[in-house]
This record gives C-alpha cells, structure tokens and sequence, in this order.
C-alpha cells in the first residue's frame, strides 16, 4: 500500500502522507512538471501531475514547490474533522530545510507564498503538518508521475484523479 514500505507509523489514526516530487528538464529553462500521491491511513486517496511551464525560468525548484502546492491542496480537499496529522515526503532536501527553517535562503521561490499559505490553511483546521526528507529511491511513484509528462504536449495542463 505505501510506496516501498517507506512510512513511520505514528500511534495517531487518520494521517495523511504526502509523497511529492518535481522534474526539470533540461534543468534550468526546460519541461518542468510536477507528480504527487496523497495517502490516508494507507490509502491511496488522490494522485496528480502537471506541467507549470517550459520557459528559460523554469528549474527543479519551481516544479518542486509545485508539487508540494497542488498536493497540499489535495490535503485540503480530503480534511474532515477526524484529520489529525499530515506528513509531507520530499526528495529535495533543499527545500525540505527551506520550509522546516533549517535554511533561511529563499532561491528561486517562485511559488512559494502559495505554498505557505496552503500549509497555513492546513493548520488552522487542526491538523499537525510536518515537511520531511526522503531518500530518491524511496519517492519513485512521485518521481515517474513528474517524469512521465517530458513526452507530453506542452500545451497540456494537469492530469489529476
């Protein structure tokens, strides 16, 4: 059920996981896409990806405050009042310390300000939202949902479900 087995589990009930991840390529200036998958107590819930552009600002960066975006609003659109806690999974140790404040440089943050405000909004229905680290490896269904839009039409926007 969880992508290669990679989850703590916590002694709370009604947890989200948030496995997130962004692609750019070539990297800066090309396709940058996103793909996250939204669990619940083990379920899958919702998954999603999209391209946000292919223009010469674009980088690894952008898509990866993307996904963390759309899929904390999949967070959002599953709360109810039994959600108590949301752990969201990034392979971008980079931005996982810019959001947990163990680095104050904001580089590249196009995107940003969305982000913190959808992780503002999470909070104040109650629910505990914590940003962690994971190993590449341990984030593959992310990363081939980012990755798998390069053969797209760049004209395309999202592929949600």
């Amino acid at each position: 059920m969880y992508p290669f087995g990679y989850i703590q589990k916590l002694p709370r009930g009604n947890m989200f996981e948030l496995y997130c991840d962004g692609a750019c390529y070539p990297n800066p200036g090309g396709l940058a896409s996103f793909g996250f998958l939204l669990y619940r107590d083990g379920r899958l819930l919702e998954r999603g990806s999209g391209i946000i552009g292919h223009q010469h600002n674009m980088n690894n960066l952008n898509a990866e405050y993307a996904a963390l975006s759309y899929g904390l609003l999949a967070i959002i659109r599953h709360i109810d009042a039994a959600s108590s806690e949301a752990i969201v999974y990034c392979d971008s140790k980079f931005v996982v310390d810019q959001l947990t404040g163990v680095c104050k440089k904001i580089k590249y943050a196009k995107g940003r300000g969305l982000l913190d405000l959808h992780a503002k909004l999470i909070r104040s229905f109650g629910v505990n939202l914590n940003f962690q680290w994971i190993p590449r490896d341990k984030n593959k269904l992310a990363d081939n949902l980012a990755r798998s839009l390069r053969t797209v039409d760049r004209t395309e926007q999202g592929n949600f479900s």
